[in-house]
């Protein structure tokens, strides 16, 4: 599991919308803790 969880980060939201939705809504999960390596899991 905690290989699982600290390798895969599937992109279904294109970044460009991701960027869209953060600057509508105060979203608190930083675009950085959502890619490998990041340490977070």
């Amino acid at each position: 599991m905690q290989e699982i969880l600290s390798t895969h980060y599937p992109e279904h939201i294109d970044p460009a919308v991701d960027a869209k939705i953060r600057e509508q809504f105060p979203i608190r999960l930083d675009p950085a803790d959502m890619q490998p390596g990041n340490g977070r899991w």
